[in-house]
């Protein structure tokens, strides 16, 4: 089937699709679902503490015979990497899997326009699914109920794959058993810093590892000038923002069995009203939608002193050479815990249950989590390589720049996934959405914070 009808078939039936898996590839908050869950008290509930980030372990028990063929085989992969370094590595992978592997099998990539997550979740659902596709905790676990992705552990079990050499984070690789995904990259949280402003406004750069709360509102003040600089800028969601100060603050935002949200805790409260202060006390940080320093990215342009996001900056940092000095510093302690946090997500490589070769698909998706294509992942500073190896490799994803690129490996020791769950990214989409108001200044942190409880234990009881 030609390449330009395959991507077709990726991007139809999206009227049917309710909802928009999150991409850790970007800054970009998900799409939010509208809700029609009326809000209901919750009880008050305790969270436990951020699940790590750690080695899942596979299931056990190989079958003795496996599915083999047809060959030849051209596995599909469903991809986003349409530009630049991204491209790079996806016709440099290509081209190393088919001299190792063809030309029994080879690969063919096909280039999704438009939303990946909806026209992936939407080609499924109608049966005219790539063979393999990157995978989000967003969608994987209600697809893996479905039967929509393929057993990988009795391929993995016969290569003996050891899934401690990666970064791997059980819940978005194994369900109920079942192995499905294999590691690819960990999106995580990381905090850069524009030296250039700091050294012009005289304040002390965050180097070392006592930096606390404090110590960032207070640079973040004397970066701050009206209508010209904001001191510090993070986007409006969970992911790679405020986790980072709810588990620094011994939080959570759902509790440990994932059956009870705990936005509304007394110390999420104290937390959020730490976060609203940055927007509208102290106006330090930009208020939702703010546009009085100009469209476009502000941090590239030189205009905030400090920016939170994930490892995917470093590269759209590195590779769009801003005309100021920058660094890295690690996530700053809470000044009372004395804690720090940070916020993975992995987003492994599945095979679609539609493939005609679930092991030569199996193989692309290994291929992927091999040295080969992680070391690549990590030079083009994709985002962090999965594989250790590669992730701590200082020739690779921990060279300079930034200076202090090392800061990474330190992140990844305290770093905690996104709790996912059935239902994960509704839920998740609506508790943010319920949140804003509180920034916008419309609302007091407390309503906002029983709203978004409220309205994340309707659908929770719902999943």
């Amino acid at each position: 089937m030609a390449l330009m009808t395959r991507i077709r078939l990726l991007q139809t039936g999206l009227a049917a699709v309710g909802a928009v898996a999150l991409d850790a590839c970007g800054e970009a908050p998900p799409t939010t679902p509208a809700s029609t869950v009326a809000p209901t008290k919750p009880a008050a509930t305790s969270p436990s503490p951020a699940p790590t980030v750690q080695a899942a372990a596979a299931p056990t028990a190989a079958p003795t015979s496996l599915p083999s063929g047809p060959f030849p085989f051209k596995v599909t992969s469903a991809t986003y990497f349409a530009a630049g370094e991204r491209l790079e590595w996806t016709n440099k992978t290509a081209d190393e899997f088919a001299r190792i592997n063809g030309p029994k099998i080879t690969v063919e990539n096909l280039q999704v326009t438009g939303n990946f997550t909806e026209s992936l979740i939407a080609s499924i659902a109608a049966g005219s699914g790539p063979d393999v596709a990157r995978s989000s905790g967003s969608w994987m676990s209600d697809f893996a109920d479905k039967g929509s992705l393929v057993d990988i552990g009795p391929y993995a079990r016969r290569d003996k794959v050891d899934l401690s050499q990666w970064y791997a984070q059980e819940e978005v690789l194994i369900r109920k058993g079942k192995h499905y995904g294999m590691p690819f990259w960990q999106a995580h949280s990381i905090f850069l810093y524009n030296k250039t402003m700091f050294t012009n406004n005289g304040v002390k750069p965050p180097e070392g590892d006592t930096w606390t709360w404090t110590d960032m509102l207070e640079a973040a003040q004397k970066l701050t000038k009206t209508g010209e600089t904001f001191g510090i800028q993070m986007n409006y969601i969970f992911e790679f923002a405020w986790l980072n100060f709810i588990r620094s603050a011994g939080e959570d935002y759902i509790n440990g069995d994932r059956t009870k949200t705990t936005i509304n805790s007394a110390g999420n409260i104290e937390v959020f009203q730490w976060l609203v202060d940055l927007v509208q006390k102290y106006k330090v940080h930009p208020v939702p939608d703010d546009k009085s320093l100009g469209e476009g990215d502000l941090w590239l342009k030189g205009k905030i002193g400090m920016r939170l996001g994930n490892t995917g900056l470093i590269g759209s940092t590195q590779f769009g050479k801003p005309d100021f000095e920058w660094d890295m510093f690690i996530t700053p302690k809470h000044p009372k815990t004395g804690k720090r946090a940070c916020v993975a997500n992995e987003n492994p490589t599945v095979v679609i249950a539609q493939t005609k070769n679930p092991e030569a698909s199996y193989m692309l998706a290994k291929f992927y989590a091999d040295k080969f294509s992680q070391d690549l992942v990590g030079k083009l500073r994709i985002n962090s390589p999965s594989l250790r190896s590669s992730a701590t490799d200082q020739a690779v994803w921990l060279a300079p720049p930034p200076a202090n690129m090392k800061i990474a490996a330190e992140q990844m020791k305290h770093a905690g996934s996104l709790s996912f769950h059935l239902n994960w990214l509704q839920w998740y989409n609506e508790t943010t959405k319920q949140l804003l108001p509180a920034f916008k200044g419309e609302m007091s942190v407390r309503e906002a914070c029983d709203k978004a409880s409220q309205i994340g234990d309707s659908l929770l009881r719902g999943a």
